[in-house]
Parts: structure tokens; C-alpha cells; sequence
């Protein structure tokens, strides 16, 4: 049994042995099996890894090597540098910035510890490196790895930081932010090849963050402290560098916390590192120095908050035409947007200097404040709602001589803000104030009027059913001068009519009005029409600034210069890179501007004008209405300066109050601007005459004439005596003027219209003022002519000559001229050619060759061949030969 026992577990045992075999070799090929995948995962990673750092090779070498990543000198000179603007003193009057408070200062201007702090505490192998630090670099690497691809790992040097700060590039997470890492040393290696270390260092001084809004030590120093950077403390000086880069979490100003003991212990590590480094970037900071120091921290840091003026909202309306007009004319100068040219203007730290007289300036600010001139619309809208809450108004005031603008407001009371509308600069429509342009200076100086001109101004109709009215009276025979005193419609529109349309919208382009449409560019929408031109009904009006500059064209003595806020724009190194361009033109002769100016002195001396007057100023000016007297306008000059004004409501409507507030207003401001100049008058130029005319008929008055004055003439323009009073021939049949046909005549005295009112051009009721034929008979007509054809008789002999003009019933005269190459006694000329047709009885004269012997007659002096006197052949001169 036992034997069988035996051999039973032998049989078991190899039974397993065999089994534990073929386990074995399962399980060794599965293991096999499992290190090959494993090799398989780990090639396949190994080439992932290897394509990973192929691709990150060539996205390095790509970026490093691309152009787009090129740095230059003007581009670091760009962003976040606050732009200034200088009035005409030199005074500052606005910081620019945007959201942003930053004030330029130069490294010579800083105490010599202060960017080697920030050198000590920030990149303390910034002198050594050429942009990019390799070992801080490797060891942010580290760390960017370990912490699961963030970005937001140290390692930028100073360099890079002012890139960070200079270029748009905000990826910050994954594979994005390192390439925008890598972007960003790219870029620091370039700049430092374009700028000096110090010069990266003043840049990166003057942009960095240094609480709320404010950027750069320079205006950090005035933020904190109260002082200008120069006057700062190694502890103060070591305050702004342990601010750096989270500055709101150690304000001292703070009204929730109190940050004294965190900014004491954080100056305090400054100070230490400082002290550490300090030898090794060639300072000198001793025991006792760094000991100082440290008490002073110890004992609380002088803070002082400083005022920084930087807000928009305290820009001048004339400020903020300033800006604009350098925004706009920068974009045209260098091709660029007007969105990149504001960024330049605004972050440049340019100088602008402007045109603003700060003293006139000021005087118009207090006085369009004042509440007596701010009223309440009543016109509603569908919601119930005023269509205007206030009325508003804008002012434009220009030195004429040079075309600057030394003050402007656009907008009326304490609400008005200069960055939003400036209705200095917006159109409205310029009412009876654009006659001074379009029908005075116009009719002047193209010599279709005198200021003596005499038109009746009674009902006219001009065709088409346009007949313009007054808006008081009729005046009758008025002459211009009276007119635009009286700001009459219809003597306008007869100008404008003599004047022509086309005239008169070429030199409203000359005066500088842009707004004006003519048909060839809107058919839709145009200006070409007696209302709009000669009464200001123009379809997009004008603007206070260029009624200004048109108005001082004729205070300049015709001489149009281009308005402008500034004169010139200077970088932060001093360096012109924008002047401006006024266009200059001369749009009327001296003596035109002259007459003009006279004139419109009658204008304030006695007509719609009145109350406009400077004591001791002489002051010329015109108003302006629109239908029912929505807008408002005076514009008008003294030898010193030229203002147009309007007044009304934003949207049309009737006005809430009585009188012109636009000419209450330029006399205000205008007699403060004034109250320190000289009492003056308009010079009268050379070429200026007087002449004593009749007001009836506007020409010299003679002794019959009744009605008088003394006007002012450019010379050459005095019109010829007074026939308003003499007689005329009138036929008896018709009673018409009597023609040369007329028979039956007999001589009656009459008072005649005066010259412009004998036209087609209008018809004017004469309400029985005169009754003066203007008619000539059209009963009485010259007899039927007969006519002939003159024949050709050149070459003819003189008698044939004769016959055959004779022939054809018309006069022959003879003259003679020697002409040796032609035969004797031909005729070599004719005064009318043949063929022609002219009346019968017509002269001929005819040229016959008479050669004069050459042996007599000689004058012994001369030798001259003295022909024989010829009766009846005086030489005539025929125009048609």
C-alpha cells in the first residue's frame, strides 16, 4: 500500500512539475510580451518628447530670429509717459493720460541710490546680462515645471520687465505664455542693443506701476511723498522699491488697513539688500548711512499724499480742441489711425504747446457759468421728456494775425463737460451772419457793389415763388451800408443775385467754411440758392470756429490763415516732431477788407449790433438769426482780436427768452479781454477814398440831390454823379423812354431807380415811392437796313477799285502807301474783307500803291521819301485787317 502510496505521489508531482512549467513559460512569454509594449510606450514618448523639442527648438529659433520681434529705439520711446500741454506762457494747463498718472523723469534727475535699489533689489546681474539673466532664467524653468506649466514664474530682468511693459503680449498660461516668454526675451536681447543700460533703466523707472493709476517714480515721489524724486530719502527711495510689484498692498493711505508695520518691515528688507549689493554696483552705503536709514523707517516714514493733476474733466473746451486737432493732424502725418495716434498723444510724454491765452481763456469760463444765461427748453419728446434741458452756447475767440486760437468754450453752464460735445467746432445754421461774407465782402471785392450802393428794399419776388421778408420792416431806397445795419433780407438776396451763386459759394470756401454742399456733391442736399446763402439756411450750417476764422480773414485785412489750437508738439527729448500747417491765402484786397470793416462798425454803431460796443474799442460785428429765432449769432472784431458766438438750444426749438444772449455774451467776455489793451481803431490803408454820394441813388451827389452822406470808396470805385434828378425824353405815343426812332418826344424830370433795380433779375413792388418808366419805346423801330456784299478788289486798279465798291452801293476812301514790289497804282489793301456782308452806305477804305520817283523829293537830312500831299486820303486803321 505504501509502495502504491509512493508511487501515486511520484505520478502527482510530475503531473505539477509539467503543470508549473507550462505556467512558467505562459507567464514568461506575457512578461515578454509586457516589456516589449512598455519599450514600444517609452519609444514612442522618447520620439513625442524628441518632436516636442524639435518643435520648441524651431519655435525659439523662429521667434528670435523673426523680424517681428525687432526692437527699435522709437519703439521704446512709446506708452505711458503723460503728454502736457502748455498755454501760450508757458504754463502748464492739462496733464494727459488717459487712466493713467505718470510724469517723466530723467536718471540724472534721480538721487544716485535710487535705480541702483531697484537695480539691487530687482536684477542684481542687470549690468552683466544682455537682456535675459540664464541662471535666473534655468531657475524659473524649474519652477515653471514643477508648478504645472504656470507662467507666472520669476526670472524676467529689468529688461524684460520694461518689454513686458511696453508691448501688448498678455498669454500668461501653457504652451501660450512660453512663447510669450520666449516673445518677451527675444525682445530684451534686441533692446539692449538699441539702448544703453541706463537708458533701460530711466525707461523702466518711468513705466512701472506704482499704485492705483499712477506710474513712474517721478509721480510716485509727488503721490507719496509730496516732493519731486530728487528730494527723496534712501528710506523713501527704498519705500518705492519695496512696492514694487504689488504697491496697493502697502498704500499708506489706505482707509480700511493700516499698512505701517508691513511697509516697516518691507523697507527694512530693502535697506538689508541693499546694503549686501550696494559695493558691487559702486555705491557707497556705510554703517552709519544704512543705520540711519534704518532708524528712520523705525521711527515712520513722512508720508504726504501729493496732488497730481491729471483728470479729463478738468481739460479747457480749448484744451480739448486741442488735443484733437494734434491727434488728427499726427494720424495724417505719419499714416496712422486715429485711435493709434490718440494712444501716442495720450502715453508719450509729449509737450503740446497750445494756443490758449489762459487770461482770455479764463474770461470766458466765468462768464458761461453764470445762470442767467442758462434756460429751459419746453418742447417735449414722445416719453415726455425735454427735448433740451438747457440752453447751451459756444465761443471761439482768434488772435486774426497769426490765426491762433486763444480761447474757446462749448458748452454752457457748470455742467458743460470740454471732453464730450464742443459745440465750439459743431455746425449750426449761421442765420443774416453770413451776409457779411457772401454779399458784402463778396460784392465788393469783385467791384459788383460799393458800400453807397443804393436797392430798393420793399417786396420782391425772385422767382419761383421765393419771395424773403424782413424781419421788422420794409426801409425802401436803402443803401448797403444801411442794409447791413438793418440786416435786411431782400437787399441781401439782391446782392447775392448781382453777386452770383457760384461767386459767392467760392469765397465762403476761401473764408475757410468747409460745411457748405454744393450740387455737384450732394445733388440731394445743397447750398447753391439764394435762402441759403444769402439768409444762412445752409443744410449743415457752420461752425463758431470757422465763422471765427472767416471773420478774422476780413480783421486781417483780408488775408484768410487756417485757425489752430497749437503751434507745435515736442517729444520727451525735446524734439519737434509735429508742427503745425496753416494754410494762408489772401481772400480780399486791404482795401475791400477795409471797406468791409467799416461798414459793419455802422452794424454796432446804429443797427442790429447796438450793445455790442467796447468804450474806447472800435468794434465791427454782425448778427445772425434763423426762423423764429432758434440760433443766435454775433460775430464781429476789434483791431485786437476776432469772436463769433452762437446761443440756443442743442435741438431746434423756439427760444424761452427774449434779445440776442449770443451778442449779450461776446460783449461780456469781449470787454474783459479788452479791459487792459489800448484803446484802438482799424487802420485805414492807402487807396481809400471818400466821396459825398446821394442816398437815393447811391452815386456822387450833386446839387439837386437832397438826401446826403459821406461814404468810403476803394479807389477807382466812386461811382459817376447823380442823374437820379435829371430829366428824360419820353415819346408822347407810348409814354415809354423815348428811342433815337421816336418823333412825337417831350422832356419830363423824374427820380430814377437806382441802377440795380433796373434788372429782370427780380420784380419789386414800387408802392408808389416813384413812378420812372424804365421801358424804352418799343413802337418806334429803325427802318429795315439794306445790305451789300463788299466785293474783292485787290490787285484792281484804283478806278475799277471805285466802280465796283460803288456798284454795290457803298462809299469808297483812298489812301496811299508805296510798296516797290507791287505794280503802280494797284490797290494793295481793303479795310472790310470781301465777301462780307454790311450795311449799304458802309465806308470801304482802300490801300493803293503809289511808288514816288526816286531821284525827288528828298529830304536832304534823312533821306526820306516825302510823298506828294494827297487831298481826302487821311490813313484809317481797320480792325478787321
Amino acid at each position: 500500500m505504501s509502495n502504491n502510496k509512493k508511487k501515486n505521489t511520484k505520478k502527482s508531482t510530475n503531473a505539477e512539475i509539467e503543470k508549473t512549467k507550462k505556467y512558467k513559460m505562459k507567464n514568461s512569454k506575457k512578461k515578454n510580451k509586457g516589456k516589449k509594449i512598455w519599450k514600444k510606450i517609452l519609444l514612442v514618448m522618447l520620439i513625442i518628447f524628441a518632436i516636442i523639442a524639435l518643435v520648441g527648438a524651431a519655435v525659439v529659433i523662429g521667434i528670435f530670429s523673426s523680424s517681428k520681434y525687432k526692437v527699435t529705439r522709437e519703439d521704446m520711446s512709446i506708452n505711458h509717459f503723460n503728454t502736457i500741454v502748455l498755454d501760450s506762457e508757458g504754463n502748464t494747463i492739462a496733464t494727459l493720460n488717459g487712466n493713467e498718472n505718470r510724469q517723466w523723469v530723467s536718471i540724472d534727475e534721480m538721487p544716485e541710490y535710487l535705480p541702483k535699489m531697484f537695480v539691487a533689489l530687482e536684477d542684481e546681474r542687470f549690468y552683466s546680462h544682455n537682456g535675459v539673466d540664464l541662471k535666473r532664467t534655468i531657475g524659473a524653468t524649474l519652477g515653471f515645471v514643477v508648478g504645472g506649466g504656470s507662467s507666472s514664474y520669476g526670472g524676467s530682468t529689468i529688461t524684460q520687465q520694461l518689454v513686458k511693459n511696453t508691448f501688448e503680449d498678455d498669454e500668461q498660461s501653457g504652451i501660450a505664455g512660453v512663447e510669450r516668454k520666449i516673445r518677451e526675451m527675444a525682445r530684451a536681447m534686441n533692446v539692449e542693443k538699441v539702448l544703453s543700460k541706463n537708458e533701460i533703466l530711466e525707461l523702466y523707472l518711468n513705466k512701472i506701476l506704482m499704485g492705483g493709476t499712477y506710474y513712474g517714480v517721478g509721480t510716485a515721489a509727488q503721490y507719496y511723498f509730496n516732493k519731486d524724486v530728487n528730494q527723496l530719502s534712501i528710506p523713501e527711495c527704498a519705500f518705492l522699491v519695496a512696492i514694487n510689484p504689488a504697491p496697493n498692498a502697502y498704500n499708506p493711505f489706505d482707509e480700511e488697513k493700516d499698512n505701517t508695520e508691513k511697509i516697516k518691515n518691507k523697507v527694512k528688507v530693502v535697506l538689508a539688500k541693499f546694503k549686501e549689493e550696494a559695493k558691487g554696483l559702486d555705491y557707497d552705503f556705510t554703517d552709519e548711512a544704512y543705520e540711519s536709514a534704518v532708524k528712520e523707517v523705525e521711527d515712520g516714514l513722512k508720508f504726504e499724499k501729493g496732488e497730481v493733476i491729471t483728470s479729463a474733466s478738468t481739460f479747457s473746451y480749448h484744451t480739448a480742441a486741442t488735443i484733437e486737432e494734434v491727434v488728427a493732424e499726427l494720424a495724417q502725418e505719419k499714416g496712422l489711425t486715429e485711435k493709434a495716434a490718440s494712444d501716442m498723444v495720450y502715453n508719450n510724454g509729449y509737450v503740446i504747446y497750445s494756443t490758449e491765452i489762459s487770461s482770455i481763456q479764463n474770461a470766458m469760463e466765468s462768464e458761461y457759468v453764470k445762470d442767467k444765461y442758462v434756460k429751459s427748453g419746453r418742447k417735449k419728446n414722445s416719453d415726455g421728456s425735454l427735448l433740451n434741458v438747457q440752453t447751451q452756447s459756444a465761443m471761439v475767440i482768434i488772435d486774426h494775425t497769426t490765426g491762433y486760437v486763444v480761447g474757446a468754450m462749448g458748452g454752457l453752464g457748470t455742467n458743460s463737460n470740454a471732453v464730450g460735445l464742443n459745440r465750439a467746432k459743431r455746425t449750426k445754421q449761421p442765420g443774416s451772419s453770413i451776409k457779411t461774407l457772401s454779399c458784402l465782402a463778396t460784392g465788393i471785392e469783385e467791384g459788383v457793389i460799393t458800400a453807397a450802393t443804393v436797392y430798393d428794399d420793399s417786396t420782391t419776388n425772385f422767382g419761383g415763388g421765393y419771395i424773403p421778408h424782413n424781419s421788422s420792416h420794409n426801409s425802401g431806397l436803402i443803401t448797403v451800408r444801411t442794409a447791413m445795419a438793418e440786416s435786411s433780407n431782400i437787399v441781401n438776396c439782391k446782392i447775392l443775385t448781382n453777386v452770383g451763386i457760384s461767386k459767392a459759394m467760392s469765397y465762403l470756401k476761401n473764408f475757410g467754411i468747409t460745411s457748405i454742399v454744393s450740387s455737384s456733391e450732394d445733388p440731394s442736399k445743397n447750398d447753391e440758392s439764394i435762402a441759403s446763402l444769402a439768409l444762412g439756411g445752409l443744410t449743415h450750417g457752420i461752425s463758431p470756429l470757422e465763422m471765427a476764422g472767416a471773420y478774422a480773414t476780413i480783421a486781417n485785412d483780408g488775408v484768410y490763415i487756417e485757425p489752430t489750437f497749437f503751434t507745435k508738439v515736442e517729444d520727451a527729448d525735446g524734439n519737434v516732431i509735429l508742427e503745425t500747417k496753416q494754410e494762408t491765402h489772401r481772400v480780399l484786397s486791404t482795401q475791400t477788407a477795409y471797406i468791409v470793416k467799416n461798414v459793419l462798425t455802422s452794424v454796432v454803431t446804429g443797427g442790429t449790433g447796438s450793445g455790442a460796443g467796447i468804450s474806447g474799442m472800435q468794434v465791427a460785428g454782425k448778427t445772425g438769426s434763423t426762423d423764429n429765432y432758434q440760433n443766435r449769432w454775433f460775430c464781429g472784431f476789434t483791431p485786437y482780436y476776432t469772436a463769433a458766438t452762437w446761443y440756443g438750444f442743442d435741438y431746434n426749438e423756439d427760444p424761452t427768452w427774449s434779445g440776442n444772449l449770443a451778442k449779450t455774451i461776446w460783449q461780456a467776455v469781449m470787454k474783459n479781454v479788452h479791459s487792459g489793451l489800448k484803446g484802438a481803431s482799424f487802420e485805414r490803408p492807402s487807396g481809400i477814398v471818400t466821396a459825398t454820394i446821394c442816398l437815393d441813388s447811391g452815386c456822387v451827389a450833386t446839387e439837386s440831390c437832397t438826401r446826403t452822406s459821406v461814404e468810403y470808396f476803394v479807389a477807382g470805385t466812386v461811382p459817376k454823379q447823380c442823374e437820379g434828378h435829371t430829366k428824360l425824353t419820353i415819346c408822347k405815343t407810348t409814354g415809354k423812354i423815348a428811342n433815337e426812332y421816336c418823333t412825337d418826344v417831350e422832356e419830363k424830370t423824374f427820380l430814377v431807380k437806382p441802377e440795380k433795380e433796373n434788372t429782370k433779375a427780380w420784380a419789386t413792388s414800387d408802392e408808389g415811392k416813384y413812378d420812372v418808366p424804365t421801358e424804352t419805346c418799343d413802337v418806334h423801330k429803325e427802318p429795315e437796313k439794306l445790305m451789300s456784299e463788299v466785293p474783292n478788289v485787290i490787285g484792281m486798279t484804283q478806278e475799277d477799285a471805285k466802280k465796283a465798291i460803288e456798284a454795290k452801293n457803298l462809299k469808297v476812301e483812298i489812301v496811299y502807301e508805296e510798296n516797290k514790289s507791287k505794280e503802280d497804282g494797284i490797290v494793295l489793301k481793303q479795310s472790310i474783307e470781301a465777301n462780307k456782308t454790311v450795311e449799304q452806305g458802309t465806308t470801304i477804305t482802300i490801300t493803293v500803291n503809289k511808288i514816288l520817283p526816286t531821284d525827288t523829293n528828298l529830304d536832304n537830312s534823312n533821306n526820306t521819301v516825302v510823298p506828294e500831299p494827297i487831298e481826302n486820303t487821311t490813313p484809317t486803321v481797320d480792325e478787321n485787317l
